[in-house]
C-alpha cells in the first residue's frame, strides 16, 4: 500500500519535471500560461514539501513515543516488589515467626528458672543462625521495606538491608526446615516428652531511625554523624531512585553469586512446601498427645 509520503514524492517529482521542461523549452507554452504554470509549480512544491515534512515529523514523533514507552525502566520499588514475590520473603518471615513462637516458650522456661524475654529471644535466634553462612533474615527490617509507600521511605529502609539479605532469606527457609525435621524426629523418638511447641504471640519493637533524626533536628541535638547525613526528602529524586535501584540489584547479584556455588539446591518454594508438611505433622502429633492417642498401644 502506497502511503501519503510516497504520493507526495511522486507529485513533487512530476512538478519538478514540468518546471524543467518549462526552463529548457521556454517557447513550448504561451507567456501567460508560463507565468500561470510557474505560480502553480511553486505553490505545489511548497504544499507538497509541507505535507511531506508533516508526515515525517509525525512518523518520528510516534516512533520515539512508542520506543520511550516500551523502553520504560522499572522503578526501584517495582523491582523490589518482583524480587520479594519471587523469593516469597513474606512467607519465609511468616514461617520464621511461627517457628519462633514454637521455640520461644521452651527457651524461656518456667519459674523459678524462667529467663527474661530478651534472653529467651537471643537464645531462640541462635537456632536460626546455626549452620548458616550469612545468618538469619531480619524480618523487622524486611517489613519496614514492605511498608514503604513512597521513594523517600523506601530509599531509607532498603539501605538498611545487608547485601546478603536474599541469602539470609534462603538460609532461613533452609534452617527452619532443619529445625522442623529435628523436632519431628525428636518427638517420634520420645512420644512421652511433654516439653514442646505452643503458640504465644510474639511482638518485636524497633526504633525508627528517620524519626529519631527528625527529632534530633528539632531539638538541635545532632552528633557529628547525624550532621553529615541527609534526610530522604533532602536527596534529589533521581539520586534516590538510582541508589535504591542499585541496592536492589546488589541484593540480587549477591544472591546469584551464592546460589551458583551450590547447584542443585532446593528452591525457596520447595522448602516452604516441605516446611508446611512438617508443621501439619507436628500439629497432628500435638493433637494426638492432647487426646491421649499417642500413648495407646497397637490394636
Amino acid at each position: 500500500m502506497v502511503d501519503g509520503v510516497t504520493i507526495g514524492y511522486w507529485v513533487l517529482g512530476t512538478l519538478l519535471m514540468g518546471a524543467l521542461l518549462q526552463t529548457l523549452l521556454p517557447n513550448l507554452f504561451s507567456r501567460d500560461f508560463n507565468v500561470f504554470l510557474s505560480k502553480v509549480t511553486i505553490g505545489s512544491i511548497l504544499l507538497v514539501a509541507s505535507f511531506v515534512g508533516l508526515q515525517l515529523f509525525l512518523k518520528v514523533h510516534n516512533s520515539s513515543y512508542r520506543e520511550g514507552f516500551e523502553a520504560k525502566e522499572k522503578t526501584a520499588m517495582e523491582l523490589w516488589k518482583e524480587m520479594s514475590d519471587l523469593y516469597q520473603m513474606s512467607e519465609v518471615c511468616a514461617l520464621k515467626k511461627r517457628m519462633e513462637a514454637r521455640i520461644l516458650p521452651v527457651e524461656k522456661g518456667v519459674p523459678p528458672n524462667e529467663l527474661t524475654d530478651t534472653q529467651a529471644r537471643e537464645r531462640t535466634e541462635k537456632y536460626f543462625v546455626k549452620d548458616t553462612s550469612h545468618g538469619s533474615v531480619n524480618c523487622v527490617a524486611f517489613e519496614k521495606v514492605q511498608k514503604a509507600k513512597d521513594i523517600d521511605t523506601f530509599f531509607v529502609t532498603v539501605q538498611e538491608l545487608p547485601n546478603t539479605f536474599l541469602i539470609q532469606v534462603y538460609e532461613t527457609a533452609q534452617r527452619s526446615n532443619s529445625l522442623l525435621r529435628e523436632k519431628v524426629s525428636e518427638i517420634e523418638k520420645s512420644l512421652k516428652k511433654k516439653e514442646g511447641f505452643v503458640d504465644p504471640s510474639v511482638g518485636v519493637c524497633s526504633p525508627e531511625i528517620v524519626e529519631e533524626r527528625r527529632k534530633f533536628l528539632r531539638e538541635k541535638k545532632l552528633d557529628e554523624a547525624a550532621q553529615r547525613c541527609l534526610l530522604p526528602e533532602e536527596v534529589p529524586f533521581d539520586s534516590k531512585e538510582k541508589v535504591a535501584a542499585q541496592k536492589v540489584k546488589k541484593l540480587q547479584d549477591t544472591y546469584d553469586a551464592y546460589i551458583r556455588m551450590y547447584p542443585g539446591k532446593p528452591t525457596v518454594d520447595e522448602m516452604l512446601a516441605k516446611a508446611k508438611e512438617m508443621e501439619k505433622k507436628l500439629d497432628q502429633i500435638k493433637k494426638d498427645a492432647e487426646s491421649g492417642d499417642l500413648f495407646k498401644g497397637p490394636g
